[in-house]
């Protein structure tokens, strides 16, 4: 039997720490010297994911870690319910009922999650273009990217780009 967790219950996890470390290490320095709100952004949105890796692995359930390794591998893949949940082989109400239990949220809003880490990721870059990155992540249309970027982050793409880059 599954206990849930508590939101007040700590958790100890076997987790690499040193990852975290530094990049707790760089916002702390950041903070300290410079102060300066992009790159103290950057580290933060870094913070972020590598807690959310170390919370993944809170995942129980082998066939919720394949899954999501699989649309990581291809998240610019038209990912529909019905096809996550042939690719675990349990019916689509099972996987959301599991996700929700596992993870917390719907199956597709796993994988716009992990869609816009993603692009936050490559828009810290300049190497894509906006149109590339939704590409990049699955969205044909950069103006629908831009939209759910925005309803994700609080800001549009360039924004956040201009912001990361600095």
């Amino acid at each position: 039997m599954r206990i849930p967790l508590l939101p007040w219950c700590p958790v100890l996890l076997q987790v690499e720490p040193q990852e975290l470390f530094l990049a707790l290490e760089g916002l702390y320095h950041e903070y300290m010297g410079m102060a300066e709100e992009a790159v103290m952004q950057q580290w933060a949105q870094l913070i972020q994911m590598y807690a959310q890796r170390i919370m993944g692995l809170q995942i129980s359930d082998v066939r919720l870690q394949r899954l999501w390794k699989q649309v990581d591998v291809n998240l610019a893949h038209e990912w529909n319910l019905e096809e996550l949940a042939a690719l675990v082989g349990i019916s689509s109400e099972h996987l959301r009922r599991l996700c929700q239990q596992q993870i917390g949220q719907s199956p597709m809003k796993q994988v716009t999650a992990m869609r816009m880490r993603r692009a936050m990721a490559l828009l810290s870059s300049d190497s894509y273009s906006i149109e590339a990155v939704a590409s990049r992540v699955g969205y044909e249309n950069p103006f629908a990217f831009s939209t759910a970027f925005k309803r994700y982050t609080g800001v549009a793409p360039s924004l956040y780009r201009q912001h990361g880059s600095k």
